[in-house]
């Protein structure tokens, strides 16, 4: 009797990849600056190695709405052992294929497996959101109004400088009080109806 292709048993890659982003705050927060008190330009290049799981199996139909729903999503559950944020789907593909007369997908789904962080503002960092300092070349007022940063001179000033968890400008300069910005770059979705197929 002819195998049936929708028996075969998932075939699963494991790899790294490496990306890298522009920074303006060290490991502990920060600010990395010159002696002058203005950052470094270029700005320093932060590193990060994810894990790549690449899992291959046949299934009997395709699935867009799955493909559509979780391209690109971040798991907002924990799903096979990893904790909430530190997943993300990279690739959902769908080959047609015909084969010992059964007809039949190809399925692939591509994950990416973030390390979690953690820094001096908050205990737990969701590794895919995008952190960067608060900073402006406007400050909040008196009346929480914004108003233009003025230079000892009296001039707007032309760079934009750190702002504290107020709003004000952080003047003199003071790591400690750098307010880190967390923003959520990829949808979070349950990933409880995702099956890797294995």
């Amino acid at each position: 009797m002819l195998e049936n292709p929708l028996d075969r048993p998932s075939s699963v890659a494991v790899g790294t990849i490496k990306s890298s982003w522009p920074t303006e705050v060290d490991i502990n927060g920060n600010a990395i600056e010159n002696t002058a008190g203005k950052p470094f330009f270029p700005r320093s290049e932060l590193e990060v190695n994810d894990l790549v799981i690449t899992v291959e199996h046949n299934v009997a139909v395709f699935n867009g709405p799955e493909m559509n729903e979780f391209t690109g999503a971040v798991n907002s559950d924990e799903w096979y052992g990893f904790d909430p944020g530190q997943v993300r789907v990279a690739d959902i593909s769908y080959v047609f294929a015909i084969e010992n007369g059964y007809s039949f997908w190809k399925r692939a789904i591509e994950v990416h497996l973030r390390k979690k962080t953690s820094d001096y503002a908050y205990p737990t960092i969701y590794p895919w959101q995008e952190i960067r300092p608060s900073k402006g070349l406007m400050e909040k007022n008196a009346e929480g109004k914004q108003a233009l940063i003025l230079d000892s001179d009296g001039n707007p000033i032309s760079e934009p400088v750190f702002l504290d968890s107020t709003g004000k400008a952080i003047d003199p300069p003071d790591t400690t009080k750098i307010v880190l910005i967390r923003t959520e770059l990829y949808p979070l979705k349950s990933f409880a109806t995702l099956n890797l197929g294995v």
